[in-house]
């Protein structure tokens, strides 16, 4: 799939929603064929991969960004994450409120949903669907089936404490909610499961979650389609 980016009018940051293994290499691609840069062994291409990112890599990040350009031209800084924390938005936000001339981020994460407003506001959003299409079936089809179907299948990645794989699962439920609903029209108890759903998301992102517990909350809150 061909990213949706402009290489005539390169924003300065950019925030791309996907399965970084998925995205990742239609990102160098892209520097390759459209802007002629080539990544590997090449200085002024950056790619960090974080199971976090937290306020000490948005520092470093931060001082790397001043650094001059080895060629000349432009400076790449690529970041995949699964969750980001308040304090390191909040250093992104500075650095972005003030880009370095031919500076450009581009993040890469399963989901948005937890960009603050501020932050949002500074990132041109790229939609992927790599990665996620699955994870959308598979959500789509958690919500339709019974409690005790969505038992059945979240046994293996509570069997395994597969976090990445309950992580996929819980985003995938949340976009499927959103995408089914427009906000406004929510009714209070859809903003309520949805809000359990995040929770879920982020404390799946402790170092050791109860991922049993949080997955079968989540099978037990989600309401059951009545059958025709």
């Amino acid at each position: 799939m061909k990213l949706l980016i402009n290489p005539e009018k390169l924003h300065h940051a950019y925030f791309l929603e996907g399965d970084s293994d998925a995205v990742l290499p239609e990102l160098v691609s892209f520097f390759e064929r459209e802007l002629g840069i080539v990544s590997s062994g090449n200085p002024d291409v950056r790619i960090y991969a974080h199971e976090t990112f937290g306020v000490d890599e948005g520092r470093e990040l931060k001082d790397a960004q001043l650094a001059k350009s080895f060629s000349g031209g432009k400076k790449i800084f690529v970041i995949s994450f699964e969750t980001i924390t308040v304090e390191a938005q909040n250093s992104l936000l500075r650095v972005f409120e003030e880009p370095t001339p031919d500076t450009h981020f581009f993040l890469v994460s399963r989901s948005g949903s937890r960009l603050l407003p501020t932050l949002r506001s500074r990132v041109e959003f790229v939609q992927t669907d790599r990665g996620q299409e699955s994870d959308q079936t598979i959500a789509k089809k958690f919500i339709s089936s019974t409690v005790s179907e969505r038992m059945k299948m979240i046994e293996p990645i509570t069997e395994e404490k597969n976090k990445k794989e309950a992580k996929n699962l819980v985003i995938g439920i949340a976009n499927t909610i959103r995408k089914n609903k427009s906000i406004e029209n929510f009714t209070r108890n859809d903003s309520q499961i949805l809000s359990e759903v995040l929770k879920a998301e982020e404390y799946l992102s402790d170092r050791s979650p109860s991922i049993k517990m949080l997955l079968e909350h989540i099978a037990h809150i989600l309401p059951v389609e009545a059958s025709s």
